[in-house]
């Protein structure tokens, strides 16, 4: 995939905190490469604290929310 790094003008990525530095397409590696690119990063519980490293999905993030309970059927 690094190959594609020159091409591309955004990189959009979504896995846990780390995930991609260990692909070698972390920003700094990235941006060594191609300094123009734009590098976002998406994570459903941060880069930080204690959930950092689960995985997330929307039904995690429903139900960490407390508004799984609302669809409940009765």
């Amino acid at each position: 995939m690094e190959e594609m790094v020159p091409k591309v003008n955004l990189i959009c990525e979504s896995f846990r905190p780390g995930v991609m530095e260990t692909m070698n397409l972390g920003p700094q590696h990235v941006h060594a490469i191609n300094p123009d690119i734009i590098y976002v990063r998406i994570s459903g519980y941060g880069r930080q604290g204690l959930d950092h490293q689960k995985v997330g999905r929307d039904l995690n993030y429903l139900a960490s929310a407390g508004l799984l309970a609302k669809f409940r059927r009765s």
